[in-house]
């Protein structure tokens, strides 16, 4: 039997066993990324079963439908991720969720307690000072909400590396960023203290790298909290729509 007519076949493999690799560089979560893996290995392991039965069976199994298979299954996977369904944010706090209580510390390096915004309508977002990913469109999203909102609105931007965001590297970001002093804050903390606050209280996506050269994942989104500590609203910052639905929102809750 010549092993030619099968040579799509085994480049499939080798493409797909090469993927498993690239998908470890990701920046993406630790979880995201074992999920693809399996994924990945479970086409890999059809592949071969469909394979051995078109050799026992080629009138039944036509070539061309096992090498088309990894094209069907992989349009799926692609058509679930970007879909959100399978590997989607988790649904955010809103309506009746609160902020829980937190003791942070702002780019001053004083410290900034939750109270401090207690009868205050105010706007979150997560970001960190060395991010070159997506932080610095939210920043300038932010940048541009500090203008366009009621100045009754406070603002805050919390980092999601505080190993590496002091309040000094914190107060830098700020004014480059143009923030307003005693407006827009600048937040940093534990880590135990800010994964709790990002993915406990706002019930948002927040992976720590696992190594210094690897990325920190995280939400773009902004959330608008109310006078009494209550999430009325999540809002894709990528997303000029969303950024005008949530400056509506907000003017609402002030006047």
């Amino acid at each position: 039997m010549s092993y030619g007519k099968y040579l799509l076949i085994w480049v499939w493999l080798i493409a797909l066993l090469a993927a498993g690799t690239f998908i470890s560089i990701l920046p993406i979560s630790k979880t995201h990324a074992v999920l693809l893996i399996l994924f990945i290995s479970s086409i890999k392991a059809a592949l071969v079963i469909l394979f051995y039965m078109h050799m026992k069976f080629e009138r039944l199994i036509p070539l061309w439908a096992v090498a088309i298979f990894p094209f069907f299954l992989l349009g799926l996977a692609s058509l679930l991720i970007f879909s959100g369904i399978v590997f989607g944010e988790p649904p955010p706090a809103s309506g009746d969720a609160s902020v829980p209580a937190f003791h942070l510390t702002d780019e001053t390096g004083r410290p900034f307690e939750s109270g401090r915004l207690k009868g205050k309508v105010w706007v979150a977002d997560f970001i960190f000072t060395s991010c070159a990913g997506s932080c610095p469109q939210i920043t300038e999203r932010m940048r541009s909400l500090q203008g366009r909102l009621p100045a009754a609105v406070q603002l805050v931007s919390i980092s999601v590396d505080p190993a590496r965001d002091t309040p000094t590297a914190l107060a830098g970001y700020a004014k480059r960023a143009g923030a307003e002093p005693g407006r827009w804050h600048f937040l940093t903390g534990s880590a135990a203290a800010i994964e709790s606050l990002v993915r406990g209280g706002f019930r948002l996506s927040y992976a720590e790298g696992e190594g210094p050269g690897e990325p920190i994942t995280h939400s773009v989104r902004f959330a608008l909290v109310d006078q009494q500590g209550r999430i009325r609203g999540s809002y894709d910052s990528t997303d000029q729509k969303a950024v005008d639905h949530l400056l509506k929102d907000a003017g609402q809750l002030v006047h």
